[in-house]
């Protein structure tokens, strides 16, 4: 059966670096926020580290460029995967890359890392709880003992009160074309889920405009949800960072699996 998820990602991969105003410029700013994020934890540069949602580069391929080289990117989109590789050649860069769904994380991780980034509002992917907590087992059993997990999530605890009918028109563009996205969210009846629908209205020298609209499901999962998934899945160290604290535009989850549960794992 067709991974709705994997299906959206694959179909939105040639135009994702339209959803930033200015692609390379975020690669950079957000590769100097998270290296900020990894020296305040003690988190050595030469410490593997795994973008387990790599998308198209956003996050790794910055990284990459400040002189992390231990690193290592998948994404349950083989397109997202595909287009990364091509960004990095592009770059004069290099790191393994892998279509993998992070449910599946454990069965394929090659060794254990430092850190497993999941950068941009991933989690909400998981719809159930049970999901969610095999997400968040596969990503703690691919962790060294004293590993950090690092993600950011949308500020749903707002969100779910005021239910927004979506997010504001972005432009972007260079060279002659223009490019403009935004997101219509349509909420379920008594629930924390929602449909998001992408759209891509792009133009280009000649006048001429592409429409493309594509959809996916979220769950609008509230900080204090994701923390009792993550002490279930057995994480007992979790620090959230605000917006003014980490620079980033979502809440940032730092995660360690703690000293009693780091036992536990051994044994």
């Amino acid at each position: 059966m067709e991974n709705p998820t994997r299906h959206f990602y694959d179909s939105i991969t040639c135009n994702y670096h339209l959803i930033f105003q200015d692609w390379e410029a975020a690669q950079a700013r957000q590769a100097r926020l998270i290296a900020g994020w990894l020296e305040a934890q003690g988190i050595q540069r030469n410490a593997p580290i795994l973008d387990c949602a790599c998308g198209i580069g956003t996050q790794i391929l910055g990284l990459a460029s400040l002189g992390h080289r231990k690193i290592w990117g998948t994404d349950i989109s083989q397109s997202a995967i595909q287009r990364a590789g091509a960004e990095a050649r592009k770059q004069g860069l290099q790191f393994p890359l892998a279509s993998v769904d992070i449910r599946d994380l454990a069965a394929w991780t090659p060794q254990l890392f430092s850190v497993i980034l999941a950068i941009d509002n991933v989690l909400p992917h998981f719809l159930t709880t049970a999901d969610l907590h095999v997400a968040l087992s596969n990503i703690r059993d691919c962790l060294t003992p004293d590993g950090l997990f690092i993600t950011s999530v949308r500020r749903y605890d707002e969100l779910r009160r005021e239910r927004p009918g979506g997010t504001p028109v972005r432009c972007s563009g260079k060279g002659g074309g223009k490019a403009y996205t935004f997101q219509e969210w349509t909420w379920k009846a008594c629930t924390d889920r929602y449909q998001l629908e992408h759209y891509t209205l792009k133009t280009d020298n000649t006048g001429r405009w592409d429409m493309k609209k594509r959809q996916v499901s979220y769950r609008a999962w509230s900080l204090s949800e994701l923390a009792v998934a993550y002490h279930k899945a057995g994480f007992t160290e979790i620090e959230i960072m605000e917006e003014a604290l980490s620079g980033f535009y979502q809440p940032v989850i730092l995660a360690r699996i703690g000293k009693k549960n780091m036992q536990e794992k051994e044994d």
